[in-house]
This record gives structure tokens, C-alpha cells and sequence, in this order.
């Protein structure tokens, strides 16, 4: 059997378990990364014994992370109840996330257009949904712009560490998207009853970013950083060539 040997780009937090996963099963992987660090939108710092983060502050953690994080004995950290309070800087200040539905209408989270508008969608929109379609594409016809880039955008890059414009809807918010494509309807999809356990917050000792290092300690090869890629194209014997800004280099997946 032919030896498998597989370029993944990006080093963000999804090209680590990427290639911690393929590890798992005896597949070496060679992670592209053309900033200096890896990690993605994940970084923390420590300053006067605080944990400070530039990205994702927590973790959801459902049955696979927690696995995860038992295999590669991660050291967590307990959360306090203020620690699920989320904020959200908003015409030059922090605004916190209403908990409920009376909150949420008496907030000033949103315009006032703003949060009848997100009423109105959510009552009355229905559209039969693609077998996939971005965040942004997904919500903003049920909630408004407004909400989406006031409510949802943050949410993701916080949460997902990622862009709204460019995730999978299907794949991020697989259980909301799954009951709206069964039921066309925004509202129905809410009231349905959850399919899976609740997932529970989690944080880390050294900070999110704890995750990222550790994952990189057990890479099957050394992460190449500061290194851009050029062109990716298919060779005569079905290799994988991969041109970088350090070289050319073949792989059978990519």
C-alpha cells in the first residue's frame, strides 16, 4: 500500500486537530502556515496572573472535546457563573447580552427597528433551505442584518474563531440548521426540544491558546510557519504538488 503523506493549509485550531486526528491513525501531515504563530484567531496572554484573550475566551465543550482533553491531559480551569456573561463592544462600549426574551426587548442591544425587525423575521419567515449555505447566508434572512452583524457575527468569532462570511452553516450550527431545513420555519426550529446534551463552557490554565501549543507538541512534523502557499496543482502520477514561497514540494492529499 502506497504511504500516505498529506499538506494541510492553514495552521489555524481546525489544521492542528486536522492533523493531530490523522496522527491518531498513522497518517503524518505537514501543516502550511504563513504567519509566525499557530493557533488561528486563538491567542492568549498571561498579565498580573490574569488570562487575557484576543479570540475565543471559553470552550463548548461537547463529547469529543472532552475526550480530547482527557487524551492530551489539558489542565482546565473552573469557571465562574460571571465567566457565561457575554458582552459585546457596541458605539464605544461593552454591552451585555440580554439572558432572556423580556431582557433582549428592553436592552439597547439593538436599535429599536432592530429588534422588531428580528421579531417580525423570526415569526414570519420560511424558506426551504440548500444542503449547505454560509452563517451569514443562514441567518440574516431570519433575523435582519442588523442582528446578524450585531448578534451572530460576534458570536462566531468568538465561539468558532472564524468568519460568518466563509463557515458552514450545516456544519457549525448543525442541529438549528437541520431542524429549520425540516421545518422551514425560523421559530418552529426554536421551540423544537434539543436533540443532544447541553455542551458545557470550558476554560484553560495557560488560556485558550494552551489548546493550539498542545497540539502542536504532538504534530507528526514540525509546523512550517512564515510559509505561503503559491499554487497547489495535480502532477501525470496523481501526486499533489504544492508550491510554497520556501519550495515545491509533492503530497498524495492535500
Amino acid at each position: 500500500m502506497k504511504t500516505r503523506n498529506v499538506a494541510i493549509i492553514g495552521g489555524g485550531i481546525s489544521g492542528l486537530l486536522c492533523a493531530y486526528y490523522l496522527k491518531k491513525n498513522g497518517i503524518a501531515a505537514q501543516i502550511f502556515e504563513s504567519s509566525d504563530r499557530l493557533g488561528g484567531w486563538i491567542r492568549s496572554e498571561i498579565q498580573m496572573d490574569c488570562i487575557l484573550e484576543w479570540g475565543p475566551h471559553t470552550l463548548l465543550a461537547d463529547e469529543d472535546w472532552k475526550n480530547l482533553i482527557e487524551d492530551l491531559n489539558i489542565p482546565t480551569l473552573p469557571l465562574k457563573r460571571s465567566a457565561q456573561d457575554r458582552f459585546i463592544y457596541r458605539d464605544g462600549r461593552l454591552v451585555k447580552l440580554p439572558e432572556g426574551l423580556l431582557q433582549f426587548f428592553f436592552s439597547d442591544i439593538l436599535t429599536v427597528k432592530g429588534r422588531l425587525l428580528l421579531l417580525s423575521k423570526v415569526l414570519t419567515t420560511r424558506r426551504e433551505l440548500p444542503e449547505d449555505e454560509t452563517i451569514r447566508e443562514f441567518f440574516t434572512p431570519f433575523i435582519g442584518k442588523e442582528a446578524m452583524n450585531t448578534l451572530v457575527d460576534p458570536f462566531v468569532r468568538g465561539i468558532f474563531a472564524g468568519s460568518a462570511h466563509e463557515l458552514s452553516a450545516a456544519a457549525t450550527f448543525s442541529e438549528l440548521f437541520q431542524r429549520v431545513k425540516s421545518k422551514s420555519s425560523f421559530w418552529k426550529a426554536l421551540r423544537a426540544p434539543p436533540r443532544r446534551a447541553k455542551r458545557k463552557s470550558v476554560g484553560f490554565k495557560g488560556g485558550m491558546e494552551q489548546v493550539a501549543r498542545i497540539l502542536e507538541m504532538n504534530l507528526s512534523l514540525p509546523a512550517r510557519r512564515n510559509c505561503k502557499i503559491l499554487g497547489i496543482e495535480e502532477t501525470q502520477d496523481r501526486q499533489i504538488l504544492v508550491s510554497t514561497s520556501q519550495g515545491k514540494e509533492c503530497y498524495s492529499d492535500v
